[in-house]
């Protein structure tokens, strides 16, 4: 079974409402698609999001480092191998989002062609119905009001609040008010230092925080520890974790791991965080990025399937995005579930028309 070729598609996702966060504002989603043909004629396709702050990577770096791609093309496909190739690149993080797209399309195509779920390849099927969290971004009063009481409305029992700004308080009291036994927990995303992180969360203890996400910038592994030893909450390490390495300077600062497909290079070095985290009883949350596309969400919902993850996000296509370019629907139910994909693959087909009226640029 080989690659015949291999396609580089840059699209431009639109948001419907624009999403806040302490690093970033966005009203639209630059993804990397790529497809693999295989020699039998079969295609697969996956998804990458570059993001600079993330790994350093940008939507046009991605297209400077096409000579990864270059190297898989009229290549069998030995799963192994396909293992090794990204664990080994993903040390470098400035690749990560392309190794990811690279790997779900060939693995997509894979799959198809054996007739299998990408699922298989992770592990038994154990959770046949997943509860995603909701998000309320850093945004003004009237907004995080209406989506709390939307969630409200709808039953979301586990809600993911973004702060860094000066009325994070305000906020986490209004969200409180509104979902008085919701699962809260905060994500600063390298908002603070270390002693204002410590100050901060101890003041949003009083509003039952059951966690706080990324509190101090990436490679301050020094001042997750501070904070750790300081306050009485779990601290996830989010932009702080891209790859193996990274889980290994988090073990004594870090008491949950927030694992990105894009972010962390694909299923398969996902996998190797996950269980590295549990090898050493460390919990771990299924991460996604802002503007994924049914493509990633599906990869998620095999992943959230087969582990067990203390938190799942992702699968918010049709709340964030104006079109999808998968033609089946991924996002959650109306009280934030979803269940798992037995389809061939990673289980979605690509609208060409949708896809095409996003298209930037594209190499093949």
């Amino acid at each position: 079974m080989r690659i015949e070729k291999i396609e580089l598609i840059w699209v431009r996702l639109p948001f419907k409402i624009s999403f806040k966060h302490f690093l970033a504002r966005r009203n639209f989603s630059d993804n990397l698609i790529v497809k693999t043909t295989l020699g039998s004629g079969i295609t697969g396709y996956g998804e990458g999001i570059p993001r600079k702050y993330l790994t350093g990577e940008t939507i046009k770096t991605t297209f400077k480092n096409k000579f990864l791609l270059k190297k898989l093309i009229k290549r069998e496909i030995d799963l192994d191998g396909i293992k090794n190739f990204t664990l080994h690149y993903s040390r470098f993080k400035k690749y990560n989002s392309l190794l990811c797209a690279a790997e779900l399309s060939i693995l997509d195509a894979y799959c198809k062609s054996r007739n299998i779920p990408v699922s298989k390849l992770i592990g038994k099927i154990k959770n046949k119905q997943i509860s995603y969290s909701g998000i309320i971004s850093a945004d003004n009063f009237a907004k995080v009001a209406a989506i709390a009481n939307e969630y409200k409305k709808r039953k979301v029992s586990q809600i993911k609040v973004k702060v860094g700004t000066n009325n994070d308080e305000k906020r986490i009291g209004l969200i409180r008010k509104i979902l008085p036994d919701a699962d809260i927990r905060i994500d600063a995303n390298c908002a603070w230092s270390a002693k204002e992180a410590v100050a901060k969360i101890n003041k949003l203890l009083k509003y039952d925080i059951s966690a706080v996400e990324q509190p101090v910038k990436v490679n301050d592994f020094k001042g997750l520890g501070y904070i750790k030893k300081n306050t009485d909450v779990p601290i996830i390490a989010d932009e702080s974790l891209i790859n193996l390495q990274d889980a290994e300077k988090l073990l004594e600062c870090a008491d949950i791991f927030n694992i990105r497909i894009s972010k962390c290079g694909g299923i398969f070095n996902s996998i190797k965080i996950y269980n590295y985290a549990k090898k050493h009883k460390k919990e771990s949350v299924l991460g996604c990025q802002v503007g994924e596309s049914g493509i990633l969400s599906a990869a998620g919902r095999a992943l959230a399937s087969c582990l067990d993850f203390k938190y799942a996000e992702g699968s918010y296509n049709k709340y964030l995005l104006k079109k999808d370019i998968t033609n089946e629907d991924l996002s959650v139910s109306k009280n934030f579930s979803a269940k798992s994909i037995y389809g061939s693959g990673i289980g979605v087909s690509i609208n060409q028309e949708i896809l095409d009226g996003f298209l930037f640029r594209k190499w093949m």
